[in-house]
């Protein structure tokens, strides 16, 4: 049985690398990564009362053709620029 895995790093402004977060998609659907896009937001890049510093959100998201990852970037994160991989 193969599971896709979704993975998110971040990059510095020296063009280092660091993780953020990763989790299994159980189906490469639209309802699969709604899901993930939306607890990645809700837990990373929205302000709570005692945060501090919030991060900016994404600018470009890399991923490969999948229907589900291509209609849901721009509803997700609107600035991002969806680049594909092949």
């Amino acid at each position: 049985m193969r599971i896709p895995i979704l993975i998110i790093i971040g990059v510095l402004n020296l063009g280092r690398t660091f993780f953020i977060t990763f989790s299994y998609c159980s189906f490469k659907s639209e309802a699969s990564f709604s899901f993930f896009w939306e607890s990645l937001k809700a837990y990373y890049f929205e302000k709570e009362a005692n945060d501090l510093i919030v991060p900016t959100p994404p600018q470009v998201i890399l991923g490969d053709q999948v229907g589900g990852l291509i209609s849901l970037v721009p509803k997700a994160f609107p600035e991002a620029k969806l680049q594909s991989c092949d």
